[in-house]
């Protein structure tokens, strides 16, 4: 059976995307079923970020197959992905990137021309300082640094300083501590004069950072699935920040600032079976 692909925006921009067919014992199994065989149904393709650049601050690419099953005209439909582990966001330069995401079940490329993004953050006890860089060629008027819970809502316009292309605000650690059981996520954007407001990204290579709040509490600096900064209130836990897997091992990596004996435990997410 023959196939093609495309990356699509609208109804005017198409890019065609070339198949290569892979061998996938898995989708016959999952048929279950004996009398076909669709080991052949796996593919790959490589998409030229370079294709997705349009020009315009947001542009969202659906990825689309279509099959020849004895008829002149192909059978099309998205593409669609199963389970809800994030996909990386890739930057094409310091302001540009395309977040892959999945809604309802469909793959899309998201690709954003940013405004601004994070380039570093530090804490002295009671505030969290939160630096970052505008575009060139950015809106001005920037008056507050907004953080928003994205549960309840509620938000906090916070002062902010400017000096040429960057800024920077302090966020009280006061604001945060409040919220019971596990994450407690808030959102943090820039607001301009009028009241328009855009996300903070994280530039890539900036480490997530972990400031205690008090009574068990821990208050995350980090980049979320989407690339944008996320002030995350949650419980004092183990946090890997780091995983490499070379030859041999995989190694993990990170932090654990609570006290007592530490031991990692591997557990199987279908029989819960454990290893230490």
């Amino acid at each position: 059976r023959a196939r093609v692909a495309w990356l699509r925006a609208g109804k005017r921009r198409a890019v065609p995307l070339r198949l290569r067919t892979l061998r996938s014992r898995e989708a016959t199994l999952a048929s279950k079923q004996g009398l076909h065989s669709y080991d052949r149904a796996g593919f790959e393709t490589v998409v030229d970020p370079a294709k997705l650049l349009t020009g315009r601050a947001s542009t969202t690419w659906n990825l689309e197959l279509g099959a020849y099953a004895g008829s002149l005209l192909p059978r099309t439909g998205p593409v669609r992905m199963s389970g809800s582990c994030p996909l990386p966001v890739r930057h094409l330069d310091d302001f540009v990137r395309i977040a892959p995401t999945v809604q309802s079940g469909k793959l899309r490329l998201r690709v954003e021309q940013l405004q601004a993004r994070l380039v570093e953050h530090s804490s002295d006890g009671e505030r969290v300082r939160i630096k970052g860089e505008l575009t060139a060629g950015a809106p001005g008027g920037l008056v507050a640094v907004r953080v928003e819970n994205w549960r309840t809502k509620e938000a906090h316009d916070l002062p902010v300083t400017v000096d040429g292309r960057t800024f920077a605000a302090e966020v009280p650690l006061a604001l945060f501590g409040a919220a019971e059981g596990g994450a407690d996520p808030w959102g943090v954007g820039l607001v301009r004069e009028g009241g328009a407001w855009s996300t903070l990204a994280v530039r890539p290579d900036i480490a997530p950072g972990r400031y205690g709040i008090g009574g068990g509490r821990e208050l995350m600096v980090l980049a979320n699935p989407s690339g944008n900064t996320e002030l995350r209130d949650q419980t004092v836990r183990p946090v890997v920040d780091t995983v490499r897997w070379d030859d041999g091992p995989l190694v993990l990596a990170g932090s654990y600032p609570g006290a007592g004996p530490r031991e990692l435990v591997l557990a199987h997410s279908g029989h819960a079976e454990e290893t230490a």
